[in-house]
């Protein structure tokens, strides 16, 4: 999973309104540091970022780390 900095990168990296990814909100391997039991997810059709509870269902999308 993208840590939650790599995820706003691949949003703005990505054509606008999200038209490269299907889904709209995915996961980030970044967990809140103010409430357990949440972590990070980013939308890729509004930009967001918000701290959802690990048992709502959004998708995940694997990222490879590449040095460029």
């Amino acid at each position: 999973l993208p840590s939650r900095g790599e995820a706003l990168l691949a949003k703005t990296a990505a054509m606008p309104e999200g038209e490269a990814f299907e889904e709209d909100w995915i996961w980030t391997s970044t967990q809140s540091a103010d409430v357990s039991g949440f972590a990070w997810g980013q939308s890729f059709n509004y930009g967001l970022q918000y701290d959802w509870r690990k048992d709502s269902k959004l998708m995940a999308r694997a990222v490879r780390r590449v040095a460029i």
